[in-house]
């Protein structure tokens, strides 16, 4: 009986919080659910085996609750997802520019689908809030892809745009990983304390820092001084038409 309730349990959870987290529903809306419909929602979900072969009435409470259409559930059921990870992958797919190849790599990346869309939903307040090229945009997208922290990734992507470079090169994929392997022996203290604060601020990589300055013959405090003075203008949002390094 204990295991049945913690499966329902999960089962409710990760079919409302993809719901909410990959649709433009507004939370209250659906904290106004009537508790009934609420409640015919699960019992639909429990009672069927796949979309494909669902009674009518059951597919009808699901999408209408779930604000899909039932091709959507059983294509994606026929990548071989479950019932339940058919609902979350077919909202993945509604919601953003992911293929079903995409998400499928996504998933493996992640230690659960959950996960995976949860760094989604990051990802998307990344691009929708800051005006990105169409290949920063697909940097990030890559980024999504390799489990890099959604949440440290906007000041790497910025930067990429600012010195015209990859955002994936840019970024930390681990943003609690030492950043001092490859560090000059030659650093003095003052550098290596301004190196450290200057990367632990903006989540980026260290390779790529040391081969950017060295190759295109910048100081480390004028590389600084760059990014400190566009972030110091441009505090809320991005607008990056000009951004551009000119090379």
């Amino acid at each position: 009986m204990k295991i049945l309730r913690s499966a329902g349990r999960r089962l409710v959870t990760l079919i409302l919080i993809a719901s909410l987290l990959v649709t433009a529903t507004p939370v209250g809306a659906a904290n106004d659910k009537n508790e009934n419909i609420n409640e015919s929602f699960i019992t639909a979900i429990n009672s069927i085996e796949s979309f494909s072969a669902a009674p009518r009435q059951e597919i009808k409470i699901i999408t209408d609750y779930l604000s899909i259409d039932a091709d959507s559930l059983i294509v994606a059921e026929k990548q071989g997802y479950s019932v339940q990870d058919s609902i979350s992958v077919a909202k993945i797919r509604e919601n953003t520019d992911l293929t079903y190849e995409e998400i499928k790599q996504g998933i493996s990346s992640y230690s659960s689908i959950f996960d995976f869309l949860i760094a989604i939903e990051q990802y998307k307040g990344v691009i929708e809030n800051w005006k990105f090229s169409a290949r920063t945009i697909s940097g990030l997208k890559k980024c999504l892809l390799m489990k890099y922290s959604m949440l440290n990734i906007r000041d790497a992507a910025i930067i990429s745009e600012l010195f015209n470079s990859e955002v994936f090169e840019v970024a930390r994929q681990n943003a609690d990983s030492s950043i001092f392997e490859g560090l000059p022996d030659s650093c003095t203290s003052e550098e290596v304390t301004g190196v450290y604060a200057f990367l632990a601020k903006y989540k980026i990589n260290l390779n790529w820092f040391l081969d950017y300055t060295e190759k295109n013959n910048i100081k480390w405090k004028d590389f600084y001084a760059k990014v400190e003075a566009y972030f110091t203008a441009h505090s809320q949002k991005a607008a990056l038409d000009d951004l551009t390094e000119k090379t």
